[in-house]
């Protein structure tokens, strides 16, 4: 939340991309690939993501 300001996709597209993607309709499903989202801007935000994961778990003592 911190970094983004929420958790929703749509709402990370503006974020990241500069404006929201409808993912229901194919020309912007084509415009949301051609922009990079499957190659960089989503791995990299769910990597993120699941570093952030990994911090908290290893802060809570969960994992070593």
């Amino acid at each position: 939340m911190a970094a983004y300001g929420s958790v929703n996709c749509r709402d990370l597209h503006g974020c990241k991309m500069g404006r929201a993607y409808n993912l229901r309709d194919k020309d912007d499903r084509v415009d949301f690939h051609e922009a990079g989202a499957h190659d960089v801007i989503c791995p990299t935000t769910v990597g993120l993501g699941v570093s952030w994961l990994i911090e908290i778990l290893y802060d809570e003592g969960l994992i070593d």
